[in-house]
């Protein structure tokens, strides 16, 4: 090799290591080796609906409750930035209503009749409101329900009202309210507008403290008297408040300004507790801006008490009330993994969950136009719940993004994958290159070990059992089968392996000493395995005929059956009688049977048997009617009809239950859509351990995680 060579080959391998380098310090590199040079969108604040109208997100409030240890500032927020107009270290907590339509009941002094009045409402399912007012030197209530965005849907509301016997029984002249008021005055300082307030209820005229902007763009002071519907009303106002206070000139409104309008609520208050500032603000074009001090979190009552970083902001979008959480990004994802996931999770799951989120947030862009993500399962869960070891995990893989040749990838996820991940194909019916059916082995990390049984009274209810509250008895029965005593007082049968009620109903009881025929056994369903059901046909062809357009049955619902299941095992086709039940899409299997947890099930059915005869010959029941049901041959050579419900015994000591009428009971694995990456399996794989970037790459083919 000459000596030019040499320098050629040298200059060549310090290139070809210095552009290695500049590209693993660039986060173009990962384990796997690929090399996505991606640009990654940057967001420094990010706005997460809270409360929003949308067409593919609807979550609504008619007022929102927020509150902060440290105080509220409030104020509004424009083109040109924030401007705080009240609260502080003493505002502990506020309400926030847009100034629409709305409905007053009644106009009383005395509380209990408001109180009572404000219980029927919450029963007629309308929404209460009590404020404390001033007149003529009296206290009163005035009892409100709403808001509403129309004059008519407001009305509709009132007829409805009047037409309730046990609300009219205690309001009186329910009527109509707005939002055009007048102005009784402009005032420099708080004190001197709640003195106007004040001298004008002595008057006899109501009048409310509002805040808004002077010329100058400084907060100022007004007392505004009304809240009528149209001109005639204001007019009609005008011509009484110059009777009751002559020298006091109504001025217009100015309808297109921002204000906050402030009442007294004493909704959720008891006796002796000072009033809730309850601030009702302009419909049109205008944005409230609620901060803590201090840097605190605000809790908002209508979330579940959830506390959040950074700011609110209400307005109103799409006819209602808008929240959006405005905060900054990274931020945002400690309230997210530790929403999604759990702390004292090992660390590399969380790391993983933190690089999906991230991601997953950044790819949604704008979606919501006024918000960029909601904070539900729609997008990904926000509560605002943080733990240590989460922020941790988030601070660790900061600015970490999941990327393919072409960008960020959608990285999803669901809670349980049941052992294997799904197929595109088997959930919205396509597919796609990252995403592919996956063995999800740590799945089962989160499976309960607790045994339930499955028993039989001598009721003839089958249903199942904790087996903490069972022993055996070392008794069998004619059948083989052993016989179990309950150990505890009430003791609960239930429909399925499970104690939430919410998902399996207590269907009988067992006393202490009761005996029961065990006929199975199952792990407690949860995340990973799980039951639901007995489903009765007739119920579920409405649920069917609901779900699906176009679906009807000629007859009863005698059959269902999974007719083509995807590479992963998820149903991606269910027949019932016979005949498809064509979905758009296949996931959507989990609506239509009634919420299932997962598509990878299967489908016991309660309603058919096929009985061997002689000779081999087969008979299999129902035969088009329940009148062709099976007939029992006693030992007097007596028929007697089976009852509704029996059990069936294969030579291998196996217990089916039959029942007369089709009922439907629905196994599975997983939770969720299966897609992408599992959180209990990346829990599983990290005890393994997996590092962070080895789960996401085993969820997700041929992506690099790389640093924006």
């Amino acid at each position: 090799m000459t000596e030019s060579n040499l320098i050629s080959n040298s200059i060549q391998r310090s290139l070809i290591l210095l552009i290695i380098f500049l590209m693993a310090a660039g986060g173009l590199l990962s384990n796997q080796g690929h090399a996505f040079a991606a640009a990654v969108p940057k967001l420094d604040n990010i706005r997460v609906a809270l409360l929003i109208d949308t067409p593919s997100y609807k979550v609504n409030a008619p007022s929102v409750t927020l509150s902060s240890t440290s105080g509220l500032k409030i104020g509004i927020r424009t083109a040109t930035g924030i401007q705080s107009w009240l609260g502080g270290a003493a505002l502990k907590s506020a309400r926030g209503t847009v100034d629409q339509f709305m409905v007053q009941v009644l106009e009383t002094s005395d509380a209990s009749l408001a109180t009572a009045l404000k219980q029927k409402l919450s029963e007629a399912s309308y929404v209460p409101y009590l404020f404390q007012k001033s007149k003529l030197g009296k206290a009163l209530i005035q009892v409100w329900t709403g808001p509403y965005g129309t004059k008519e849907a407001a009305t509709i509301a009132k007829e409805a009202i009047n037409n309730n016997k046990a609300i009219m029984a205690l309001a009186v002249a329910p009527k109509v309210t707005g939002n055009m008021h007048w102005s009784a005055g402009s005032y420099s300082t708080v004190n001197e507008a709640v003195y106007s307030q004040t001298n004008l209820s002595q008057a006899g005229i109501i009048a409310d403290l509002v805040y808004q902007a002077d010329a100058a763009g400084s907060v100022s002071y007004a007392v505004w008297v009304g809240n009528e519907i149209d001109q005639a009303a204001l007019d009609s106002l005008k011509q009484k408040a110059a009777e009751l206070a002559p020298t006091v000139a109504l001025k217009p409104v100015d309808s297109n300004a921002p204000y906050i309008l402030k009442r007294d609520d004493i909704t959720t208050t008891t006796s002796g507790q000072a009033p809730v500032a309850h601030y009702f603000f302009n419909a049109i074009n205008q944005k409230v801006w609620v901060t803590a001090e201090a840097q605190g979190k605000i809790t908002i009552k209508e979330k579940t008490n959830h506390s959040y970083r950074g700011s609110m902001e209400l307005s109103l979008y799409n006819g209602k009330m808008a929240l959006i959480n405005e905060l900054p990004f990274e931020q945002y994802l400690y309230g997210v993994v530790g929403s999604e996931m759990a702390t004292g999770w090992p660390k590399e799951a969380l790391k993983a969950q933190a690089v999906a989120a991230r991601t997953y947030a950044l790819i949604k862009g704008n979606a919501y136009k006024i918000a960029n993500i909601s904070d539900s399962t729609t997008d990904q869960v926000y509560t605002g719940i943080e733990y240590a070891d989460v922020i941790q995990a988030i601070d660790e893989t900061k600015g970490e993004v999941l990327v393919d040749s072409k960008g960020l990838i959608t990285p999803f996820y669901s809670a349980n994958a049941g052992g294997v991940t799904s197929d595109p194909s088997e959930v919205w019916g396509s597919s796609d290159g990252y995403l592919k059916s996956f063995p999800s082995a740590g799945d089962n990390s989160s499976q309960s070990d607790t045994i339930w049984y499955r028993v039989a009274l001598a009721s003839g209810i089958t249903g199942y059992v904790h087996s903490a509250y069972l022993k055996d008895t070392g008794i069998d029965n004619e059948a083989g089968l052993a016989i179990y005593e309950a150990t505890e007082a009430a003791v609960n049968v239930r429909a399925i392996a499970s104690s939430r009620d919410n998902i399996s109903s207590s269907i009988g009881q067992i006393n202490k000493g009761e005996q029961v025929t065990i006929i199975g056994q199952t792990l407690q369903s949860g995340s990973y395995i799980w039951q639901r059901g007995p489903v009765n046909a007739a119920s579920l062809a409405t649920v069917i005929n609901q779900q699906v357009p176009g679906t009807t049955f000629s007859g009863p619902l005698q059959s269902l059956q999974v007719a083509s299941r995807g590479p992963s095992g998820r149903v991606t086709l269910i027949q019932a009688n016979g005949q498809d039940v064509k979905v758009t899409r296949p996931d959507s299997y989990r609506t239509v049977l009634g919420g299932l947890p997962s598509t990878l099930f299967d489908i016991e059915e309660t309603g058919s048997y096929t009985v061997l005869g002689a000779n081999g010959v087969t008979t299999t029941y129902p035969q088009g009617s329940e009148s062709a049901g099976l007939y029992v041959i006693q030992a007097n050579a007596n028929a007697q009809a089976a009852s509704k419900q029996w059990f069936i015994l294969s030579t291998a000591q196996q217990i089916r239950v039959v029942t007369s009428t089709p009922q439907f009971m629905f196994t599975g694995k997983g939770f969720g859509h299966g897609l992408g990456m599992s959180q209990d399996g990346a829990f599983g794989f990290a005890q393994q351990g997996y590092d962070y970037k080895k789960i996401l790459n085993s969820y997700f083919a041929g992506i690099d995680i790389v640093k924006g």
